[in-house]
């Protein structure tokens, strides 16, 4: 009958025969069988047995193949790995899982590799290798081949010319009954015993896992043990055993407690589980994170050691060897038959039977009993059910031709940080480029000095698997608790295969990650004020002290600190403050002192110190600068003060006017403020009478400002504004509004302040108030005088005498307008020509008159103008009229460049405003009279005027009228414009005159025509 074979999805096994040609300097001597559980395998129930299936010429086919990928054809293909040549080969599957590809051949010349691999693709998207060989066949006939169940595909690397390739299948169809027993490999009886429930007894001996380890202990020392990597064993049996013993832990229910951790505890886990309606869990710390995983997996992953499988039984050694058969190239069969439960999904139906079952029931009793125990499993949670079934796990095998060892790997190095608990600690991240690692991996330091990165006993490391990490998209291996004494270290990686062997090791430079910064110290400044320094000249008005603290580095790769640096002004080399263990505490403090720069009088300077902190690796933080703002306490002098009088705004529809002061700054002052008082407060605190009416308010100023000297105090003054005036360009803008309605003088002293460089205007060092000089201010007159008379007297030359009259103004504001001893000011007249359509700002200016006083009683002031018109054209004229402009300075102030001055216009004199014009009054500008002329034509007499003037478009023209004198005095035809004539045709004894009439309607004539 035919057995059924399991996949490798399921199950896969290898058999290496490490005798004659085939032995290997680093297992013993033997030949020793491996089964791996895949992703659909299950927890082993009972032992493995492994019997010899014997192929013949039978029960073997070859097979070609299917297609091929690579340089050249069939005969002659080209391998040459530095130009990228390989060849990839794929045969013909076999038709059912009663049979087996096992075996593939090629033949060529020079250095080939034969791989074959497994076609269960990875997440990288990579085909893991199953088997290689890169020696050519004992025989010597220039053949390479390679042993590995299901190997579809193999794959060619290397130099040379491969000329032939193929295959052969095996088949299941035996005598299974008949079949020789090779081994049997059970878990260790002290673990079986515990779970005898879920785990079938083993013949005698089959459970004494020490005696599998010693007949396959390896001979030399792991890579990865820090003390003698690598070296030969002096007693390797010993070192294996107890490196097993390690990892399994101390057997379940010998009283070690219950947190012991081992792969004894996960195996009982995992069985106790299985009649409980639950899957067992096992929990631990994976990077500092909780993780949790089924234990029947947990147990199956830890076989992936080699010695741990050994432990489980299922790998070990043939106690003899498999009886030559007549297949071809040698190749042999053998098959592991193992029990395992298996969870089914809610629906999934169990495997079908193999073929088997009998026969290995016969082997190991109690098989078909154990299967109805498990149909009485409980079901999960989540519907899925454990079963129980025998797979057949086919072992395909060449005599003398066991597989290479691992490929070196290729290294990336993914990253490193700083350990989050020690200090100086750190863990770095090695990535595995271009291959699937099947086993465990060694992880060392090589340089600049060897060191294992594994957990444990230097001597006993702990094995250490590489992780697919689906971020990186490839397997990784990470390492902890990397001394932080060098910058870089050369990391290796070798594989290991599941008999134990160790590939060659591939290494990559990692960099140690950047310490944390050097923390940078915190400073505080305080200004200790000295004597205030006599004169203006420049001095050191106070002493700096700066307060240092810094927080000593504690966490992951911190670099302790051995001292303070500080770069302290106008000290050419930095101060070092030392730090060294006697400092002790989180923070740590230091103090120093210098003497402030030398500022004059309100000068605001800063003083920065940069402070660092070192370390003991020589480092430095980065550069942390503190201030200290040092105010020179002389007071900055004060604005000098003209006596001219500063207009204000004129008032408007708004209940305030807006002054605006430019104050020329004095040195150091950054900004000012402006103090206001009115006449009216200042009068009665000095004790002065009210000013008159008709007194200048250029003089009330200077009767004001002559009793300020020894009377005035900072109490009578309040803020203009609330707001301070920064100084820019060395002048600084002071606005502020004051009642429209105010009538008399404000007095404004500007006090000069002090502020920090490139920070808001804050007041530090002001002018003394009795060091300030006072401007006076004013609002402008808005008063006009009364709305002018205006006479006209026409001439007959084009001109025009005009009188502008005002009468009755208020003597006692032109009074208030005139400084005594000086020439009286004038009313002022503007005649300007009226225009209809036109607003009156734009009406056209024609005059400027000083108005005299003309009479007393009333008073009258008036003013007279001739004007010059165009001849025979009407124009109206209107006038409007203002007082005398005010007087800024009163008698005997002397005139000088003051540095608080209006910021627009500085008056000498005040203008007054105009007042609203008068009624306008026509006037009509006449000039000379035409000629009339006459001139003899064909059809009669051309009369025409001459010195006609010209007038705009749409005036009033000159016409004439013929009048008939005689016989019949009258009109004759009708009036035409005089620029146009007429044509007279005379009668006889009859005579003619003309009459014109002017633009204004005036008649000239009758003038005779003389007709000769």
């Amino acid at each position: 009958m035919s057995i059924v074979f399991c996949d490798r999805a399921t199950a896969f096994g290898d058999i290496a025969w490490l005798r004659g040609a085939g032995c290997d300097p680093d297992i013993p001597e033997g030949i020793h069988w491996h089964v791996t559980m895949g992703r659909d395998g299950g927890l082993p129930a009972g032992p493995t047995v492994i019997v010899d299936l014997r192929p013949n010429s039978d029960s073997c086919h070859y097979v070609g193949l299917r297609r091929y990928f690579g340089q050249g054809g069939p005969g002659s293909w080209q391998i040459d790995a530095d130009q990228g040549h390989d060849l990839t080969l794929v045969f013909e599957k076999p038709s059912t899982r009663s049979e087996v590809l096992g075996w593939a051949f090629i033949q060529g010349d020079r250095e080939l590799t034969l791989s074959a691999a497994d076609p269960l693709l990875t997440w990288q998207g990579l085909w893991p290798v199953g088997a290689a060989r890169s020696k050519p066949f004992p025989s010597g006939s220039n053949r390479w081949c390679v042993a590995s169940a299901d190997c579809e595909t193999v794959r060619v690397t290397g130099y040379g010319t491969v000329s032939e390739a193929w295959a052969y299948v095996g088949s299941g169809s035996v005598d299974i009954a008949n079949a020789r027993v090779l081994a049997i490999a059970s878990l260790a009886d002290e673990t079986a015993e515990n779970i005898r429930r879920y785990y079938l007894s083993a013949p005698d001996g089959s459970g004494d896992w020490e005696k599998r380890v010693r007949k396959s202990a390896p001979l030399h020392r792991l890579p990865s043990d820090s003390e003698h990597p690598g070296d030969p064993a002096p007693d390797p049996e010993r070192l294996e055993l107890f490196r097993i013993r390690t990892l399994v832990g101390p057997p379940p229910g010998t009283g070690s407690g219950a947190g012991v951790q081992g792969v004894a505890e996960w195996c009982r886990k995992a069985y106790m589980a299985l009649d409980s309606g639950e899957r067992g869990t096992i929990t631990g710390e994976a990077g500092g994170t909780t993780v949790s995983q089924p234990a029947d997996e947990t147990y199956l992953q830890a076989s992936v050691d080699p010695g741990v499988a050994r432990w489980q039984g299922l790998s070990g050694t043939l106690d003899g060897e498999p009886e030559p058969t007549d297949a071809p190239n040698r190749i042999g069969l053998a098959a592991a038959l193992v029990p395992v439960f298996q969870l089914l999904g809610p629906g999934q139906s169990p495997a079908p039977p193999t073929g088997a079952e009998e026969f290995y029931n016969k082997t190991i009793p109690g098989f078909t009993g154990l299967q109805d125990t498990t149909r009485n499993f409980p079901q999960l949670e989540d519907g899925s059910r454990w079963d129980l079934s025998l797979l057949v796990v086919p072992l395909p095998y060449l005599p003398e031709c066991p597989q290479d060892k691992p490929a070196s790997p290729q290294l990336l190095p993914l990253g490193s940080s700083w350990n989050a608990v020690t200090t100086d600690r750190w863990s770095a991240t090695v990535g595995l480029d271009h291959v699937v690692p099947r086993g465990e991996v060694a992880f060392v330091q090589t340089e600049p000095t060897r060191a294992t990165m594994h957990p444990g006993d230097p001597g006993a490391p702990e094995p250490m698997i590489a992780g697919f990490s689906k971020p990186y998209g490839r397997h990784i291996v990470t390492a902890a608790g990397i001394e932080g004494e060098h910058p870089s270290i050369t990391v290796g990686v070798c594989l290991q295969d599941w008999l134990g062997r160790w590939g060659d090791m591939g290494e990559t430079v990692i960099e140690r990650p950047a310490r944390p910064p050097v923390p940078p110290p915190q400073g505080s400044t305080l200004v200790i004020p000295g004597p205030v320094p006599a004169g203006d000249g420049p001095a050191s008005s106070a002493t700096v002290r700066a307060e240092i603290t810094v927080h000593r580095p504690a966490g992951p790769g911190a670099v302790p600190l051995n001292g303070l640096r500080v770069a302290v002004p106008r000290e050419p080399v930095p101060r070092l403050l030392p730090i060294g263990p006697g400092d002790v505490g989180g923070i740590i403090t230091r103090t120093v002192e210098f003497p402030a720069r030398e500022t004059t009088p309100g000068e605001v300077a800063v003083e920065t110190l940069t402070l660092q902190s070192t370390g003991v690796d020589g480092g430095a933080s980065s550069a942390v600068s503190v201030t200290a703002r040092i105010v020179d306490p002389r007071p900055v002098r004060a604005p000098v003060a003209s006596p001219r009088l500063i207009a204000a705004t004129r008032r408007g529809n708004s209940p305030a006017v807006t002054v605006a002061l430019a104050i020329t700054a004095a040195p150091n002052a950054r900004a000012y403020r402006v103090l206001v008082a009115s006449e009216t407060t200042l009068r009665s605190a000095f004790g002065l009478p009210a000013p008159a009416r008709a007194e200048p308010r250029a003089e009330r100023a200077a009767t004001v400002r002559r009793a300020m000297a020894v009377r005035d105090q900072r109490r009578f003054y309040s803020w203009a504004s609330t707001n301070t005036f920064p100084v820019q360009d060395g002048a600084a803008l002071a606005t502020f509004e004051l009642p429209a309605g105010t009538d008399g003088v404000v007095f404004a002293r500007a006090v000069a302040v002090t502020t920090i460089p490139g920070t808001p205007p804050t007041e530090a060092v002001s002018t003394p108030f009795e060091r300030t000089e006072p401007v006076a201010i004013v609002v402008p007159r808005s008063e006009f005088p009364p709305v002018p008379d205006i006479e006209t007297s026409p001439g007959d030359d084009g001109t025009a005498a005009v009188t502008v009259r005002v009468t009755r103004p208020p003597a006692d504001l032109l009074s208030s307008l005139q400084i005594q001893g000086k020439p009286a000011a004038k009313i002022q007249a503007r005649l300007v020509e009226y225009l209809a359509d036109a607003e009156p700002v734009y009406w056209h200016e024609i005059k400027i008159l000083d108005l005299e006083k003309s009479s007393d009683d009333p008073p009258v002031y008036e003013g007279k103008a001739k004007l010059q018109g165009r001849p025979w054209q009407r124009t109206a004229v209107a006038a409007c009229v203002r007082y005398p402009a005010e007087p800024t300075l009163a008698a005997g102030d002397i005139i000088i460049t003051g540095e608080v001055r209006a910021a627009g216009l500085q008056y000498e004199e005040i203008p007054s405003p105009w007042g609203p014009y008068s009624t306008p009054v026509w006037i009509d500008f006449r000039g000379a009279v035409p000629t009339v002329r006459t001139s003899f034509i064909i059809d009669g007499v051309s009369v025409t005027a001459t010195g006609l003037p010209a007038l705009p478009p749409g005036a009033p023209v000159w016409t004439m009228q013929l009048l008939r004198l005689a016989p019949e005095p009258g009109p004759f035809g009708d009036p035409v414009p005089a620029s146009t004539g007429l044509t007279l045709r005379p009668r006889p004894h009859h005579s003619y005159a003309v009459l014109l009439t002017d633009p204004f309607g005036g008649q000239h004539g009758p003038v005779p025509l003389l007709l000769l």
